[in-house]
């Protein structure tokens, strides 16, 4: 049984339940949390059946006296006819009160009948005392079914009542429409789910589950979720079910108040089976509508899952892109959220400064003044304020802003001087390594000499010589050419 806070903390059970022993514990948690709290201490409650336990008993102690008193009538008859016997025989006449004994004397047939009498009333007895005629009042809701063409939870009325509630679980309460039925925009047609019907006068409530439990369920999808992201897509993933044949393949449809509608984007793994779907343009769907994976295969029936999304409790936020306007005295950030579902957001920034000190400062607006800036880094995640149970985005990529140019200036000297000493030992030593690479250029391939003019005017054959130019300057010997005679 599920109830609200706004029910007062009282609970009535059916009348049916008021002639048994039961007993009772009671859990809580939040509507919007999963977690439930312990389960306090064991209480009975209930009348007891009377009868069922005592009969034994009552039986015992009612035979026991019967008998005990059917044996004392039978012992003052049987000596009273005994003493009548023998004053007659004695011939002292008739006593006077023998006519008086004589007509409380029974017969053996009268005997036998009156013990027959004594036993049936010791039987009827305990069975008169202990039947119970009075009956309950006639429960104010019957045969209550859960129309599923229509997503009605209906019942038939016995009795006029005060305001009648429907409970799904424990996630959502809704007043009956005409006290005699209440409609769901949803219905999961794979989840078992607990339908509770209360009222409040006459104090009455009655449950039962829809659908009926699968025989097969290990052949469902495993683990199906769904998740809306970057501002305008969803995305849905599911597991194959660990006793699903090989076969298997799973399809996607989302139904919204009218139809429903397969995915038109799968993820497969390996072996080809559909395991994820992805939609975009997802400001055009309904905020809430169900996503139902069901699946077939040629060796045995698949069961299916199903799973209640609502828009704007899957947003996964993503982090804005932060811009500045900054000098030396401030820095002005802000940014823009984007989302079709979520307004109401809160941010959360992480500061560096290369001045030195970090810290985080959580907003409810989408700007934040920084004074005596600085340079420096900034990250920023974000969630929605309206739900308390919501978790933070990622944190977005660090963003650097330069708002002290002169904060900088002595590193961006230093840095300029090792620049320029590192140029110019690297031109020096580009220098050497050319000279040296000349120098052995030269011992490999010697310049070629260049051709010296005529050495004299008549030379034999008529042919010049050339000469090769020397390093070194060599002696040079006079030579004579002298005619024979």
């Amino acid at each position: 049984v599920f109830l609200d806070g706004k029910d007062e903390n009282k609970y009535w059970p059916p009348s049916s339940d008021s002639r048994t022993e039961n007993t009772v514990r009671l859990r809580v948690k939040y509507q919007r949390n999963e977690i439930w709290s312990e389960w306090s201490r064991t209480l009975r409650f209930g009348i007891p059946e009377e009868g069922y336990g005592s009969i034994p008993v009552t039986l015992v102690v009612l035979v026991v006296g019967a008998a005990t008193l059917s044996m004392v009538v039978l012992m003052f008859l049987c000596k009273s006819k005994r003493k009548s016997k023998t004053a007659t025989d004695l011939g002292l006449g008739t006593p006077e009160w023998e006519p008086r004994r004589s007509r409380a004397v029974l017969s053996p047939a009268g005997a036998a009948s009156t013990m027959g009498t004594l036993w049936l009333l010791m039987f009827l007895t305990p069975a008169s005392c202990l039947l119970d005629t009075t009956q309950g009042p006639e429960p104010p809701i019957r045969n209550l079914r859960m129309d599923a063409a229509r997503s009605h939870l209906t019942w038939d009325v016995s009795a006029p009542s005060s305001t009648i509630y429907c409970v799904t679980d424990s996630d959502h309460i809704q007043e009956a429409q005409d006290g005699t039925y209440c409609r769901y925009e949803t219905l999961s047609l794979c989840t078992v789910t607990n339908y509770t019907v209360t009222v409040d006068q006459p104090p009455f409530a009655t449950w039962i589950l829809f659908p009926e439990p699968d025989e097969n369920p290990g052949t469902a999808p495993a683990n199906l979720d769904c998740w809306v992201h970057d501002v305008d897509f969803m995305s849905c993933e599911w597991a194959v079910g660990r006793t699903a044949p090989g076969d298997v393949q799973y399809r996607l449809y989302w139904k919204d108040a009218r139809e429903y509608r397969e995915c038109g984007h799968y993820q497969t793994d390996s072996q080809g089976r559909h395991v994820g779907c992805r939609f975009s343009g997802i400001s055009k769907y309904p905020r809430s509508f169900v996503v139902m994976v069901n699946g077939t295969s040629a060796l045995s029936a698949i069961s299916c899952r199903d799973c209640f999304a609502d828009l704007y409790e899957i947003e996964r936020l993503s982090p804005p892109n932060i811009t500045a306007k900054c000098n030396k005295t401030s820095s002005l950030m802000e940014w823009r959220m984007f989302s079709h579902f979520n307004k109401n957001f809160k941010y959360q920034l992480q500061v560096n400064k290369s001045s030195g000190g970090s810290f985080n400062e959580t907003i409810p607006t989408n700007h934040f003044l920084l004074p005596n800036p600085g340079n420096y880094k900034v990250r920023i995640r974000v969630k929605d304020n309206r739900n308390f149970y919501s978790s933070w985005s990622p944190w977005g990529a660090p963003q650097s802003f330069q708002c002290d140019p002169d904060e900088d200036r002595p590193s961006r000297i230093l840095q300029t001087s090792l620049l320029a000493a590192a140029g110019t030992l690297a031109i020096a030593l580009l220098g050497l390594f050319l000279c040296k690479r000349l120098s052995l250029m030269q011992r490999l391939f010697p310049p070629v000499p260049r051709v010296k003019a005529t050495v004299c005017d008549h030379v034999p054959n008529g042919e010049m010589l050339a000469l090769e130019t020397a390093g070194d300057d060599c002696p040079v010997a006079q030579v004579q050419d002298l005619e024979e005679p």
